[in-house]
């Protein structure tokens, strides 16, 4: 005796049968396109690290140069300006 299936039942096997067929190819479709993207964004945030780490290397050359040059332009600046290195005398008021 075989039961028969309701119309709910059928209405679910119905859903489940066009995801089947229908949605679950379209989304293995775009889970490869994705993981082509994303592997190419990798690839791209490893050539901009790169390049990022060159940039930050040469700004810093830059700095040490351009703070030679001001030592250079200027002299170099006391730490502490309040600071007198002169030896104290009296004064002959004192």
């Amino acid at each position: 005796m075989a039961s028969r299936l309701t119309d709910q039942e059928i209405k679910l096997l119905m859903i489940e049968l066009r995801n089947l067929r229908r949605l679950h190819p379209e989304a293995i479709k775009r889970n490869l396109i994705q993981t082509k993207q994303i592997k190419i964004l990798k690839h791209q945030i490893y050539i901009l690290q790169k390049q990022n780490e060159e940039k930050d290397k040469i700004i810093e050359k830059f700095g040490l140069q351009l703070e030679e040059l001001r030592n250079k332009v200027f002299g170099k600046k006391k730490k502490d300006k309040d600071t007198d290195h002169r030896p104290q005398t009296k004064e002959w008021w004192q």
